[in-house]
């Protein structure tokens, strides 16, 4: 007598051999033929799959905002998946089960789902029941980690690139015979800014590159600088590369000659403590507030109130770059001068003394004269952040960014 265990994972049946050694070959042509049935009604279905369907999928736990803004551009069906780890904590008892079926089988057939690992198979398995076309795969690094998941579903996929996963020393060397494959599968790569496309290109990519900037959202565009105040803003993540130490050298060389000068830093990190500190030894903690996270509405109104928006971006220690800043975009789009450097992708979205005032990285001195320039003469201010309004609107709308995205998803879900 055979007996057979049936595991149920959204449709998809994992069919697990218990049986007497001497009708294991009989149990074995019955598996097969089950198996390959199911892969006949999967691909029947996705040929009849009316629409292209979509899945932005970003596997960590806190998802940027740029995140949930590309999968409200791409058109028709559309689904955002984020978080994995408690992706697969609800699906906690089909894994169990999955994890169970697999050792069972792979004791029966070593080269059983070709190395996949319960969880992979579980998501190949969810892209393949939702008749996915193609995969907007967020950060290279995830990409490349996924690869063997969006092979076995049998879907494509647009890697979007966006700064750390393509300029860090140790995670380029890590990766790259990951990326190798992943340049191989993939059909067009997306990236944050041309100088990101460049790297790609030196990395051995060989399909089209696009770059994207990630542009700020309608809200932005909606703000009205007012300049009304001689406060200095900065808002994101207190990393190396975006270097919040330069910004409070330059301002301590400010507050020097513009004692009313203040600056506001928003945003949390690593770094956050470490710039307390260097506010304090420097003097000019009484001038430097650090309110933590802001939301968006808080985000506004600094940005109408401030007389500049202040960024030092530059290369950290360990190679890491900048995409294009969208704090920087989103304060070009509210009208507000901005004070930034020449790193990556900013040159490419700001040109100096026209939309906005760039230093060399590191010339932190030559931060502090452009925002003592902007307190002295705010003529000048108020035509750089008009010009910058205005570039962003006319060059820059969102609906350019939409338009690119759709077009690259709309040519690699061809022939799927």
């Amino acid at each position: 007598m055979v007996s057979f265990i049936v595991l149920s994972v959204n449709g998809c049946r994992c069919f697990v051999l218990s049986a007497f050694l001497y009708n294991f070959v009989a149990g074995g042509e019955f598996l097969f033929s089950c198996l390959l049935n199911r892969l006949k009604f999967i691909l029947m279905s996705r040929r009849t799959s009316p629409m292209q369907h979509v899945v932005v999928i970003d596997p960590h736990r806190v998802t940027p905002s740029y995140i949930y803004s590309h999968a409200s551009l791409v058109h028709g069906s559309v689904e955002l998946l984020t978080d994995l780890p408690s992706w697969y904590a609800r699906r906690s008892v089909r894994l169990r089960m999955l994890r169970c079926g697999v050792w069972v089988v792979r004791r029966l057939w070593r080269g059983a789902f070709h190395g996949l690992t319960a969880e992979q198979l579980l998501l190949s398995s969810w892209l393949r029941h939702r008749h996915t076309t193609v995969v907007l795969s967020e950060f290279g690094t995830s990409a490349a980690d996924l690869l063997p998941v969006y092979r076995h579903a049998g879907v494509a996929v647009v890697p979007f690139f966006h700064g750390m996963d393509a300029t860090r020393r140790d995670v380029v060397r890590r990766y790259r015979e990951r990326y190798a494959r992943l340049f191989a599968y993939a059909r067009c790569v997306l990236c944050a800014s041309p100088h990101l496309a460049e790297r790609l290109r030196l990395m051995g990519c060989r399909v089209p590159v696009v770059s994207v900037p990630c542009l700020p959202s309608p809200f932005y565009y909606k703000l009205r600088a007012t300049l009304a105040e001689p406060m200095f803003f900065f808002c994101g993540r207190f990393v190396e590369k975006k270097s919040p130490q330069a910004v409070l050298l330059a301002f301590a060389e400010l507050v020097r000659t513009h004692p009313e000068a203040r600056l506001v830093m928003a945003g949390d990190g690593p770094l956050l403590k470490s710039a307390r500190q260097l506010a304090a030894l420097l003097g000019i903690d009484g001038a430097v507030s650090f309110p933590g996270w802001i939301d968006r509405s808080a985000h506004g109104q600094f940005l109408e109130r401030a007389t500049a928006y202040v960024q030092h971006s530059m290369t950290a220690p360990d190679g890491d770059c900048e995409g294009t800043p969208v704090s920087v975009m989103e304060a070009m789009a509210a009208g507000v001068p901005v004070i930034s450097t020449r790193h990556a992708g900013i040159p490419f979205v700001a040109r100096h003394d026209v939309t906005a005032l760039l230093v060399d990285e590191g010339d932190y001195m030559s931060m502090a004269r452009d925002m003592a320039l902007l307190l002295e003469q705010p003529h000048t201010a108020r035509r750089i952040g008009d010009e910058a309004r205005r570039h962003m609107a006319g060059q820059l709308p969102k609906s350019r960014e939409a338009e690119l995205i759709n077009d690259v998803l709309r040519d690699a879900s061809r022939g799927v």
